[in-house]
């Protein structure tokens, strides 16, 4: 990869990120994303401005699985009466691992990262499965997958364009 940054998850933007595969093995985890943003701060950005990366592998080394949700929701009428009340779901890490092969062209729509005092980061990311259809107004399922990791590296081999305001 001719660009890599380590832990730089406040330089990145995922608002259009699709997270299009996912390996895990004993190694860690890797994410193909496409859409990912390259924040002016970054310290691979040499011109300063939002950018859409090209493709980019991020390496979770030594990616371990935690306790994670599948967010529960809401859904009211157009009036706001409540006609629907889902709570979250808490999913162990084999619940998780058994989801991996469908979190394939999803969005990947946010990377919380926390670094602890042994040095691990713990991540939350924000994975939400797409409309059926352009314009469907039904409820999609989400989930905040929790991982540990010694280190993250996000590679990528070329900018593409710069991200319009």
């Amino acid at each position: 990869m001719k660009f890599q940054a380590v832990n730089e998850f406040s330089h990145f933007s995922f608002s259009d990120c699709v997270l299009t595969g996912i390996e895990w093995n004993p190694a860690g985890i890797q994410l193909t994303l496409e859409a990912l943003i390259v924040l002016p701060e970054n310290s691979q950005n040499t011109n300063f401005t939002k950018s859409y990366a090209g493709p980019v592998q991020l390496r979770l080394i030594g990616g371990q699985l935690t306790d994670s949700v599948k967010e529960g929701y809401l859904y009211r009428d157009a009036n706001g009466k409540l006609l629907e009340s889902v709570p979250d779901t808490v999913l162990s890490p084999a619940e998780v691992e058994a989801l991996l092969p469908t979190f394939r062209d999803v969005y990947l729509f946010q990377i919380l990262s926390e670094t602890r005092e042994d040095g691990s980061v713990l991540l939350e990311l924000g994975i939400e499965f797409p409309q059926a259809e352009e314009f469907d107004t039904l409820v999609t399922p989400s989930y905040r997958i929790g991982v540990r990791c010694e280190k993250a590296v996000f590679g990528w081999d070329y900018y593409m364009n710069r991200v319009e305001s």
